[in-house]
C-alpha cells in the first residue's frame, strides 16, 4: 500500500520466486509526494539538496513550515516513521533514493497497476511511465479510478472495496 507499490515493483525485478505484482499505489519515486504540489523555489531546492547552503536553508525552515502546512507535515512525519531519520534534509537525501528509474526492465511477472486520477500523492503521469517501461512483464492490467468511482484519492480512498476487488480478480486469475 502506498510506498508498498514501489517496494512490491522493486522486489520483482530482483526476485523470481514472486509470480504477480500488485502496485497499490503506483508510487514511482517517493520524493513525487514532496514535489507534486511544490513551487519553483522548493523543487529547485529539493533538487540541490546536496549542497551545504540549501541544507542548511532546508534544516531551518522545513520544520516552521511544516508547523503552518498540514500536507506538509503529514508526509514528514510519514517518511520519519520509515526512515527513522530526523533531519529534514537526511530524510529527504534518504526518501530520494526510493526510485524505480533503471528498474522495471527486470520485472517480469504479472502486474496490477492501480491508480487515481486525482492521488494527492503520487502524480497520475507516473501510470503511463510505468506501463512504458514494464517491458519484460508477463502480463499488465492497469486500472484507473476517477472521481466518478469515489476511489481516484490515494490509495482509493473513499472507496477501497474496488480496489480490493481489483486484486481478488487479479491473485485468482
Amino acid at each position: 500500500m502506498s510506498l508498498g507499490g514501489l517496494l512490491a515493483s522493486r522486489a520483482a525485478a530482483f526476485e523470481p520466486r514472486i509470480k504477480k505484482v500488485i502496485a497499490y499505489d503506483i508510487m514511482y519515486a517517493m520524493m513525487d509526494a514532496m514535489t507534486m504540489n511544490a513551487g519553483k523555489l522548493q523543487k529547485f531546492a529539493l533538487d540541490h539538496l546536496q549542497s551545504p547552503v540549501v541544507a542548511r536553508l532546508l534544516n531551518a525552515v522545513l520544520p516552521h513550515m511544516a508547523s503552518k502546512d498540514v500536507d506538509l507535515a503529514f508526509k514528514l512525519h510519514q517518511a520519519t516513521d520509515l526512515t527513522g531519520l530526523h533531519n529534514p534534509v537526511d530524510l529527504l537525501r534518504e526518501i530520494s533514493r526510493y526510485d524505480l528509474t533503471g528498474t522495471l526492465k527486470d520485472v517480469k511477472q504479472e502486474v496490477l497497476l492501480l491508480a487515481g486520477t486525482d492521488d494527492q500523492y503520487v502524480p497520475y503521469k507516473r501510470l503511463s511511465q510505468l506501463e512504458s517501461e514494464l517491458v519484460r512483464v508477463k502480463s499488465l492490467k492497469s486500472v484507473t479510478f476517477d472521481a466518478s468511482t469515489g476511489a481516484d484519492q490515494h490509495c482509493q480512498i473513499g472507496n477501497r472495496q474496488l480496489a480490493i476487488n481489483e486484486f481478488a480478480t487479479f491473485l485468482n486469475a
